[in-house]
């Protein structure tokens, strides 16, 4: 077997793993096998992305290939402590940055499901337009800023990876004259939305997680943000320079903490231990947080409520 066809295997197989072990998944293995093999056969069959029951009244387009939406369709919430997390603890009153907004996932639950303002931040154009279709199918407009640019560490520009949809990421010159990319601006987080002084922030962008935060040094230094919601894969080794997401978090006041949907706890961790999922939750005050998602609202996916 080919090289890519193992790694493509590997990657199936792992996959299948996880969609089977998932919290919403694991005690009904039928009806996700069915799923699974409903939606690969209906979307071939159609051949053009489908709205597909999300949470509550949402709905996500899916397509093939789109992946950070094909999710919706095998997981209802993929990243299920986080997405879960972050119903519960947004409200009317408080304001979400999504940053690596992808398709939408999380800027739709803000918005949709707590009644959040949301600034989206999401650098591909084409994933850009996704994600306004589905603030569009979802009457969201209003209550969801996109923003089409990349943030960093610095106003100017970078070169961004084009046709990995959710894997794209930020190139370094050298990288960009070998794969198809795009010159995209960049913008430091306080400058773009400092003033509007968000309360959670979620940030999942490949490994650029570091340099973000080196934008955003005015909104951590600001009590008013109390959530910042981090991608932990070990994907900042690939940007020199990059000051580690958990140092940075850490000399701002915020703390490591796991998240049970079910039982609506929150857990301390320690600061290096290992991801118990592809985020990390960091609280400033994780007694003010377990209040508020005490209080939540019910979330509905899947026939399941959180």
């Amino acid at each position: 077997m080919r090289k890519g066809a193992a790694q493509r295997a590997a990657y199936l197989a792992d996959y299948i793993r996880r969609m089977f072990a998932h919290p919403l998944n694991r005690s009904r293995p039928f009806g996700t096998a069915l799923r699974y093999l409903r939606w690969h056969v209906g979307s071939r069959v159609l051949a053009h992305p489908v709205a597909y029951p999300f949470v509550n009244e949402l709905r996500v387009l899916v397509g093939t290939g789109m992946w950070g939406a094909t999710g919706v369709a095998h997981f209802g919430l993929e990243e299920f402590e986080d997405m879960a997390f972050c119903a519960h603890w947004l409200d009317a009153d408080s304001m979400l940055v999504d940053v690596g907004a992808n398709y939408g996932t999380f800027s739709l639950i803000g918005a949709g499901v707590a009644g959040a303002r949301v600034e989206a931040v999401e650098a591909n154009p084409r994933t850009a337009a996704a994600l306004r279709d589905n603030l569009r199918l979802n009457n969201l407009e209003a209550r969801v800023s996109v923003h089409n640019v990349a943030a960093g560490p610095a106003d100017g520009e970078l070169f961004f990876s084009d046709g990995l949809r959710a894997g794209d990421h930020v190139l370094s010159a050298e990288e960009a004259a070998t794969q198809p990319s795009l010159r995209v601006p960049q913008q430091r987080l306080d400058a773009l939305v400092r003033l509007d002084r968000p309360a959670f922030m979620k940030i999942d962008v490949e490994g650029f997680e570091g340099m973000v935060l080196a934008g955003a040094g005015g909104l951590l230094a600001d009590g008013h943000l109390q959530v910042v919601l981090v991608e932990d894969v070990g994907l900042g080794q690939n940007y020199p320079g990059c000051v580690p997401v958990t140092e940075t978090l850490l000399a701002a006041g915020f703390a490591r903490h796991a998240y049970d949907p079910f039982s609506r706890q929150l857990s301390p961790l320690a600061a290096d231990a290992p991801a118990t999922g592809r985020n990390s939750i960091w609280l400033r005050d994780a007694a003010d947080a377990a209040a508020r998602v005490r209080c939540a609202p019910p979330l509905r996916v899947m026939g399941q409520s959180l």
